[in-house]
């Protein structure tokens, strides 16, 4: 089983086979969506440590649209 899959605790059994099937066989990422989740990942982590709540919400949902 792929680790990340297993790791959300969201689906399991067949379910979580299929999505592991449908994980794998799809293509390289692009370069270009590689960055953008590295870059959505860096914002998770910059609003873990906002100090303000405005700061959480405005990088949390920037990371969120990077990673759509």
């Amino acid at each position: 089983m792929d680790a990340r899959v297993r790791g959300w605790g969201l689906v399991g059994g067949a379910e979580q086979e299929r999505v592991v099937r449908a994980l794998s066989q799809r293509g390289p990422l692009s370069c270009r969506a590689l960055d953008l989740l590295d870059r959505a990942g860096a914002s998770l982590r910059s609003a873990c440590h906002a100090d303000t709540i405005a700061g959480r919400y405005v990088e949390a949902h920037l990371a969120a649209l990077r990673a759509a």
